[in-house]
């Protein structure tokens, strides 16, 4: 016995190509050609069809006739209320950086080493490897502008952030798969470490090599608004920079004067941000960050 027919779909009338038809009792199966046309048989005869196809409920045709067309209802799913939470916790391998400057905090971090490229650049590279290798997130975003080569710095303000710390090892999925030697993590104020309203204010002077610098930064926080505002200016003079060596395409050159020329100039960073808590319930943030080196 066998039976032929269409199927098409329901909301749309539209002949439906690719359709399993199985025919019982015997399970032989074939699928509707380009036209949603089908014929199936079973030697001892046919009491039912099963068709089915992705994106569709299946459909079930007991003792069906010779010709019988099917029309198949878009499968519909129902999703029960779901409860997504999430928990903060601090990773254990991970150390802060609580030097007065970025570069003594990297020279004093064991495995690590800075590279000072010039007015406000500086670049976090790994002890004997070449390239930097480590990446650098701020509240989460990578700059991946400073991880291909010595030669490229990264933007970095410390001094209007709240917190950083480093991470060794690569095996962090935050990180990304070219940072073999860890990560620096920068974190701008928010209500979750900043929730008490303070200003902090500084002011640099470096004469060895001719450096001078203020910032400012201040932090308003409430348990429903929270935002902040800083700036820092660096002026750079036309100095030399204690180095024994630079990497460069893959070269390593020793300098003989022990010092690398700086770049003179000025550089300056500007942040704000502002965080508020909706009646529902939920969290809007906006910030930004202008730098100018």
């Amino acid at each position: 016995m066998a039976v032929e027919g269409h199927v098409l779909q329901a909301s749309s009338s539209s002949k439906l190509p690719g359709v399993l038809v199985m025919a019982w009792p015997c399970g032989l199966a074939t699928s509707t050609d380009a036209l949603g046309a089908f014929r199936v048989s079973c030697p001892q005869g046919i009491d039912s069809l099963t068709l089915s196809c992705m994106g569709f409920d299946t459909q079930v045709v007991v003792s069906p006739a010779s010709h019988v067309d099917v029309w198949m209802e878009d499968l519909r799913v129902m999703l029960g209320q779901a409860q997504v939470a999430a928990n903060r916790f601090s990773e254990l391998e991970a150390s802060a950086l609580d030097q007065p400057t970025l570069v003594q905090a990297l020279d004093r971090t064991p495995g690590l080493e800075s590279l000072d490229l010039g007015a406000g650049m500086i670049q976090p590279v790994v002890r004997g490897l070449f390239g930097s290798r480590v990446a650098v997130l701020e509240d989460g975003v990578p700059q991946q502008g400073g991880r291909w080569g010595s030669d490229h710095g990264v933007l970095v303000a410390p001094e209007l952030q709240v917190a950083s710390a480093w991470v060794p090892g690569g095996g962090h999925v935050w990180m990304g798969p070219e940072a073999v030697g860890g990560g620096l993590r920068f974190e701008s104020p928010s209500r979750a470490n900043a929730p008490e309203t303070q200003t902090r204010m500084g002011a640099m002077v470096q004469l060895g090599q001719i450096k001078g610098g203020l910032h400012a930064l201040h932090i308003a926080s409430t348990p429903k608004i929270h935002w902040h505002a800083g700036m820092s200016v660096t002026g750079f003079g036309s100095s030399q920079v204690p180095q024994r060596r630079f990497a460069y395409l893959g070269r390593v050159y020793q300098l003989e004067t022990g010092a690398l020329t700086n770049t003179a100039g000025l550089s300056g960073h500007a942040v704000f941000g502002v965080e508020r808590e909706t009646h529902a319930g939920r969290t809007l943030t906006w910030s930004m960050r202008l730098s100018d080196v």
